[in-house]
């Protein structure tokens, strides 16, 4: 992807944080880019050119869309939220993009199998239509 982005909203979307807490880390001065404090939520940070870092680690390059595939174990709910065990649950806590992940496809609570966890909306949706 080219072009810029505001720098809340890049950490939002590589897993940092929600968006109010990337402002917070922001504004208190832990996010640097390019290794210059930067204390405003809407710094357009290049794609292509900065390196990002939060409290001192650099973080995931961005990344439009994010694919994992995942092997669904027996007894759990292929949803992102349930009151019963989901499998969000059995994903690492830091993994990027985990907020905004969702599964494309079904797998009963009994069954097992593949799954792709995506944040493309548009590719779910070519997979679980019909057509």
């Amino acid at each position: 992807m080219q072009g810029t982005i505001r720098l809340d909203k890049y950490l939002t979307h590589i897993g940092v944080s929600s968006r109010r807490e990337a402002v917070k880390l922001i504004k208190a001065g832990k996010v640097k880019v390019n290794s210059k404090k930067v204390f405003d939520p809407a710094f357009k940070v290049n794609l292509e050119r900065y390196v990002v870092e939060v409290e001192g680690l650099p973080q995931a390059t961005f990344q439009e869309n994010l694919y994992y595939k995942f092997y669904k174990p027996k007894g759990y709910i292929t949803s992102t939220k349930d009151k019963e065990p989901t499998i969000i649950e059995l994903l690492p806590k830091d993994l990027p993009g985990l907020k905004r992940l969702f599964p494309a496809g079904r797998l009963d609570k009994d069954a097992e199998g593949l799954l792709i966890l995506t944040t493309d909306g548009e590719l779910a949706h070519r997979i679980m239509h019909p057509k």
